[in-house]
């Protein structure tokens, strides 16, 4: 099997070095969703989070401070784009190798290639989907896997390249070379709460990942539709030997 000159490792792109950079510092405190010691304006990080409130926090400062948050919102239905976003695309052919929808109020277009193995959001506002909770960041991405590595293990540390700490999985779905659920963490604005799938299609050596940012308080909402975008994954099949 080949993934054409996909065999470069991803990790040691100058391009990563960018998403190393913005991928934690997406804000990341959707519409309503202001936890209270953010909302009362203490310690460095919640005053930053709290500034954020452009295409959200409705109300937020007129409430003023010591206003307590609201509760967090209920879950929301599966909301994502009708047009998927290409990836991977072939150096020969132009053709791309795998395909994934984005969550609502984002576009394919939003999802900016930082390198052939490498996709990220740019907008440090983030997008508002479900029930008006913020999708703080998103990325899409390949990797070589290490068959020796655990496989948890290996997204753990992977997570912490892109500027996370990780605190739990919650109940993840692990399934050989294959790991979906949620992520608890803390990223350098303060705490997220992950969706991922990291996953060894076709055990073909290389990983297909997508990891989704929101507030921990915005997650119960936005989760179904972090779902449905990781369920939109479709991967190419890789090319085999003739016989």
């Amino acid at each position: 099997m080949k993934y054409t000159p996909m065999a470069r490792t991803f990790l040691t792109s100058l391009s990563l070095s960018l998403a190393l950079a913005l991928g934690a510092c997406g804000k990341n405190t959707p519409e309503g969703t202001t936890p209270p010691e953010d909302a009362a304006g203490s310690g460095e990080q919640g005053g930053k989070r709290h500034k954020r409130g452009k295409k959200g926090a409705k109300g937020d400062e007129a409430k003023g401070e010591g206003a307590q948050a609201p509760e967090a919102k209920p879950e929301c239905k599966a909301e994502i784009s009708d047009t998927p976003a290409p990836l991977f695309l072939d150096p020969e052919s132009g053709e791309p190798q795998a395909f994934v929808r984005v969550p609502k109020g984002m576009s394919k277009d939003d999802l900016v290639e930082q390198n052939p193995f490498f996709y990220m959001t740019m907008s440090q506002e983030g997008f508002v989907s479900s029930c008006d909770a913020i999708v703080s960041y998103m990325a899409a991405g390949m990797i070589d896997d290490d068959p020796k590595k655990d496989f948890q293990e290996l997204v753990k540390a992977f997570l912490g390249q892109l500027g996370y700490q990780v605190e739990g999985f919650e109940d993840p779905k692990v399934e050989g070379r294959r790991l979906e659920g949620a992520v608890s963490a803390k990223s350098q604005q303060g705490p997220a709460k992950l969706w991922v799938v990291f996953d060894n299609k076709y055990n073909a050596g290389k990983i297909f990942f997508i990891v989704l940012e929101a507030h921990p308080n915005a997650f119960d909402a936005i989760q179904p539709t972090f779902k449905a975008v990781t369920d939109s994954l479709i991967v190419v099949p890789p090319e085999t030997p003739e016989g």
